[in-house]
């Protein structure tokens, strides 16, 4: 299935079954989120709310569930040092590629821009389609976040999809970096990206 084919109150209805209740309405808070940056940026709004009712469907998942999907993807296939797998094979960082996998495989969903925006929803990567970046931003700031500085960065990402990418990003790493966590290199490669790109 590419574009238009997909159907979209099947996937929120899947979403529904597969996560807990939180879980969802956070789904669909990324859902409403997405179809206004959008609408707002130009990207094209049924892939960015099909990717949104797809990103977090694996969240939930166990880990060996998780490393089923993941298997044969770039993520699991190029780690080659010990410290690698502890940075990748964590809950928080395959559920995205593998929901990927999922939507690939499971549902037949074949448009590379949909499978790209739930893969990356996470880590980010530099250059990312118009989709990845408003999955990505929509996951951050939708109206269920309450972080500190979550309206600014709401602001930002309105103005310009670069600079929310860049600010979340920023955000992200400073984050982890106080909790004592790893960083993936595709975050901070697009952090770097984001910040030296600009305006859009």
């Amino acid at each position: 299935m590419t574009g238009t084919d997909i159907d979209l109150a099947a996937l929120r209805q899947l979403a529904k079954e597969r996560l807990s209740k939180k879980r969802f309405r956070h789904v669909l808070a990324v859902e409403k989120m997405a179809v206004d940056l959008a609408r707002t940026h130009g990207a094209d709004i049924w892939r960015c709310q099909a990717a949104a009712l797809l990103h977090d469907l694996m969240k939930e998942s166990p880990l060996p569930e998780l490393l089923h999907w993941c298997r044969g993807f770039a993520i699991i296939e190029h780690i080659r040092l010990p410290y690698q797998q502890k940075v990748v094979c964590t809950r928080a960082l395959l559920h995205g590629p593998a929901a990927s996998a999922y939507a690939q495989k499971e549902l037949g969903i074949a448009d590379r821009e949909i499978l790209d925006a739930v893969y990356y929803h996470t880590t980010g990567r530099p250059a990312m389609t118009g989709a990845e970046k408003v999955v990505f931003l929509a996951d951050m700031v939708g109206l269920d976040r309450d972080f500190h500085g979550v309206d600014k960065l709401r602001k930002l990402c309105f103005a310009s999809l670069n600079r929310g990418m860049a600010a979340a990003l920023r955000n992200n790493i400073l984050y982890l970096a106080k909790e004592q966590k790893p960083i993936y290199e595709d975050t901070v490669s697009a952090y770097n990206y984001y910040q030296l790109l600009g305006d859009d």
